[in-house]
């Protein structure tokens, strides 16, 4: 028995006959897929995977890829679909489920960067990355709430502190609790911290797809060491882009194309 509970795919969208089965990135929220399952315009069916509403501290990456693959009900016909950091577990699914199942579902990549070892970052560059990643929010500035410095010292009591102070600004979206907030938070620290040791042992024998974003830092973004059938799509967007109009449309008609062509 792993350290985490199951979830069960969220439906994003209600028509399509073939279905996309999408990887959260690292908020762990698959509503950021959200607009790209309008703007495929019932061409797939788009499923969210859900993360296990606890998630141990020193939770481990298998832990987590085997936590998302038990919700996907696909064979070969089926798509796995992660961005950002999420693309990254996506492939790891992939992986999981040939190996487990002897199925190789197409996988599509959304401007992900290839995990490598890495010391674990400070408190401060959490709650920054928080901010964008999860929240939504841009690079710069970072709310006052939420930058480095503004509550010291670091810790956890400092961390808790700053997140309700941002949670009570109306910082974070609508309809969020503080508690809400601070599981989000957690679960988002344990994901990075476990995706830091990591780095693909292995490659993935189906069809892959990634869509590069062109404004973006000079990061590893070269899956060709892992994926024998790869196909690299370069996309004028930045990289939180992607999802949002308009660069969203681009990446949904890229989708079904490609979806339509390895099918």
């Amino acid at each position: 028995m792993t350290a985490i509970e199951d979830g069960a795919a969220l439906p994003l969208n209600v028509e399509g006959l073939r279905m996309v089965w999408c990887v959260p990135p690292s908020s762990g929220s698959p509503t950021v897929y959200l607009p790209l399952a309008d703007a495929v315009d019932g061409a797939l069916a788009l499923f969210g995977l859900m993360p296990a509403e606890q998630v141990p501290a020193a939770v481990t990456l298998m832990e987590v890829v085997q936590g998302y693959a038990r919700q996907v009900d696909t064979g070969n016909d089926g798509a796995l679909l992660g961005w950002s950091l999420g693309g990254a577990l996506a492939f790891e699914v992939g992986r999981w489920l040939h190996a487990r199942r002897g199925v190789r579902p197409a996988l599509v990549l959304l401007d992900t960067e290839v995990p490598s070892p890495a010391p674990v970052p400070d408190g401060n560059w959490f709650l920054h990355r928080f901010a964008v990643d999860l929240l939504g929010l841009p690079e710069w500035p970072v709310p006052e709430e939420l930058a480095p410095g503004s509550v010291p010292p670091s810790g956890a009591r400092a961390t808790r502190e700053r997140l309700e102070r941002a949670w009570r600004a109306g910082v974070v979206p609508l309809g969020l609790g503080l508690d809400d907030v601070l599981t989000l938070f957690r679960r988002f620290r344990a994901l990075v911290v476990a995706l830091s040791a990591h780095r693909p042992s292995g490659s993935y024998p189906g069809p892959v797809l990634h869509l590069q974003a062109s404004a973006g830092p000079p990061v590893d973004r070269d899956w060709s060491p892992y994926a024998s059938d790869l196909r690299t799509v370069v996309l004028r967007a930045e990289h939180h882009g992607l999802l949002t109009s308009p660069s969203v449309d681009e990446v949904a008609t890229q989708l079904v194309a490609w979806l339509e062509a390895v099918a």
